[in-house]
């Protein structure tokens, strides 16, 4: 297996710089095919959520706060689930969203409106509804879910998480090469860290390419 011993530079404003230990198999796997990201130049951090996970919606302070100290080089996107039919609701709401350039001011409070508020999303109607309570013109929301190009970023979704073989959600990638595997992580701020080693081995094969 694959070790490595990588020190973590980024945690040092919140923290003691901390030593992760990848072990190939353990902390992380690589993809047996590299998987497009969104820009090439830069070190992908994908994260497959659903809003209808409250795995995800407990994740997503830590991962916020993570996303607001990223270094340049490194992109965190989202990919909306589409494995169960609610999650295929929810993703219909994500590109919807996308399309009518929502989605960084409705991100979070969806998440809100479905676990702290306890929204039932049975229905495009119910969606639409909560995305309307965010601010969101309902007349416009629902034009844009039910669009073929809706239709199609919701099966290209499908796609892609039939080849990274997600089987569960939140799930990390990082840089199309690296699945994070959840393995003996008792804290989100551990799974984050493990994302960090990935970037910077990632950051460290990239240098020796070139």
């Amino acid at each position: 297996m694959l070790r490595a011993i990588l020190l973590l530079a980024a945690l040092a404003a919140t923290g003691p710089v901390a030593a992760v230990t990848l072990t190939e198999g353990v902390e992380y796997e690589r993809l047996a095919a590299p998987e497009p990201t969104h820009d090439p130049k830069k070190i992908e951090v994908l994260e497959v959520f659903s809003y209808g996970c409250i795995h995800c919606f407990e994740l997503e302070p830590a991962l916020r706060a993570w996303k607001a100290r990223l270094p340049p080089d490194v992109d965190l996107q989202y990919l909306p689930a589409t494995f169960r039919p609610e999650f295929q609701l929810y993703a219909r709401g994500f590109y919807a969203a996308e399309a009518l350039g929502q989605l960084e001011a409705t991100h979070t409070r969806v998440f809100d409106a479905v676990w702290k508020e306890g929204r039932q999303i049975r229905s495009l109607g119910d969606l639409a509804n909560l995305y309307a309570g965010l601010g969101v013109d309902r007349t416009r929301f629902f034009e844009a879910a039910q669009s073929a190009e809706n239709r199609a970023a919701v099966d290209a979704a499908y796609d892609k998480i039939r080849r990274l073989k997600v089987d569960g959600t939140p799930a990390l990638y990082v840089a199309g090469r690296y699945r994070v595997l959840p393995t003996l992580i008792s804290t989100q701020e551990e799974l984050l860290q493990r994302v960090d080693a990935l970037i910077a081995l990632e950051r460290a094969e990239r240098q020796r390419r070139h």
